[in-house]
């Protein structure tokens, strides 16, 4: 005859469980963290858009910075410097003007120049350690908020479509 084992906490086989100490978990914890960096730092290294440089902060201390770059050829979509995550905008579009774009061209990841897209020139210049002008800053917003402005009208021109009833 068929029966189901259901749970009853008052029954000690549902139960069954060896205790660990908090030392033992918190051991657990820690190798299941470092395997996750250890993996993430492997799928990084296959991505060929990833690079990390070696600067002096202003303390003249050696930081490692990690960072993305965006494809140079339209139609791909664009990354974040940082994150590396893509937008819905692409390369090569009037959507670029929605964020600070960087060519990237020290010579620290070898000859070639490498496109950063950050949403602000303030998370570029955090990010790479690095003073931007107030002329650059305040271009750069305006021909962010002219993009905006753009945007909001295609909107507001999509939403105005009139249609024709036949009868």
């Amino acid at each position: 005859m068929y029966s189901d084992d259901i749970f009853d906490p008052n029954e000690e086989n549902d139960f069954e469980y060896e205790e660990i100490s908090q030392s033992e978990a918190s051991t657990i914890n820690s190798y299941s963290n470092n395997m996750k960096k250890v993996r993430m730092d492997q799928l990084k290294m296959f991505d060929k858009g990833f690079h990390t440089i070696t600067r002096f902060n202003e303390k003249n201390k050696k930081v490692k910075i990690e960072f993305y770059e965006s494809s140079t050829t339209p139609g791909f979509y664009i990354r974040n410097a940082i994150s590396g995550n893509r937008y819905d905008y692409k390369v090569g579009s009037y959507d670029e003007d929605l964020l600070f774009k960087v060519a990237f061209a020290t010579g620290e990841i070898g000859q070639d120049t490498a496109i950063l897209f950050y949403t602000s020139p303030e998370q570029y210049e955090k990010h790479m350690m690095i003073q931007v002008s107030d002329n650059t800053k305040e271009a750069w917003k305006q021909k962010q908020t002219t993009r905006i402005h753009e945007l909001l009208e295609e909107m507001k021109s999509k939403k105005k479509t009139t249609y024709t009833v036949i009868h």
